[in-house]
């Protein structure tokens, strides 16, 4: 199990629901974007596919939410464990607003995509070594 982070969706156009997030495995993000693909088919460009994966990943990394609240940190506060089945027969848009799904998909493309200023401070300049 990964390690779980918490946001809460407030603010104007939003749910006022807490959500607990896990990063998913690279088998799992690998397998999310083949399904993606799949499901748009062969027609489709890569900006529908990729759609497709952020709105899946969600469904798939969101691992728990509350109703809307002013505090999630309260003791009175209830947690609601997610599955990808729940989103799939209820629609995310039963618990959460158009404003939230960006954030979320914009969540799942922080924890799973590499960005350019990432690969960028990671390969750098390589470093000349001697060969084994």
């Amino acid at each position: 199990m990964s390690e779980l982070f918490q946001y809460h969706l407030k603010g104007k156009g939003h749910s006022g629901r807490a959500i607990r997030i896990g990063a998913l495995l690279s088998h799992e993000v690998e397998d999310n974007l083949v399904a993606a693909a799949k499901l748009a088919g062969t027609e489709a460009t890569p900006v529908e596919i990729k759609k497709i994966e952020w709105r899946n990943g969600v469904k798939l990394f969101i691992r728990s939410f509350t109703e809307p609240c002013e505090n999630p940190l309260a003791e009175d506060v209830k947690w609601k464990k997610s599955s990808v089945a729940i989103f799939d027969d209820e629609g995310l848009a039963k618990y959460f607003t158009a404003k939230d799904c960006q954030v979320l998909e914009s969540l799942y493309r922080e924890y799973h995509e590499v960005t350019q200023k990432e690969l960028d401070d990671i390969v750098g300049k390589p470093l000349p070594v001697s060969g084994d």
